[in-house]
């Protein structure tokens, strides 16, 4: 009996699908399938790959859209940068924009690392 073949891991697709993918890959290759059988079945499971694979880019795509739209939210909040006098009594104000700044930042890692996780469909 020959080994079942799944669609192709891409680097860098979702290890929760690919564990889901071995699993299954392990319980039917226990099973006495015919070759039509088998074809039919390798095709079933390769669209369905390909299938999770395009919500999985979607949803990346979404999460990176997301963080664009935070980022333009949070330098609005920045202009007020511009009006705040280097001698502002109450320092705290600094400490709110430090975190606006840092705040960016992590939202401009949250949308790159998901548009680096976008696989090719």
């Amino acid at each position: 009996m020959r080994p079942l073949r799944l669609a192709q891991h891409h680097p860098g697709a979702g290890s929760a699908r690919q564990d889901a993918l071995e699993r299954v890959r392990r319980i039917i290759d226990t099973l006495d399938l015919d070759c039509a059988c088998r074809s039919n079945l390798e095709q079933a499971l390769d669209r369905l790959c390909a299938l999770d694979l395009v919500r999985e880019n979607r949803q990346a795509f979404r999460r990176a859209r997301q963080a664009r739209v935070t980022i333009t939210l949070l330098v609005e909040l920045l202009a007020d940068l511009e009006e705040t006098p280097l001698g502002e009594t109450d320092v705290s104000v600094f400490a709110e924009f430090a975190q606006l700044f840092e705040s960016i930042a992590a939202e401009a890692a949250c949308g790159a690392a998901a548009l680096h996780g976008l696989e090719n469909s």
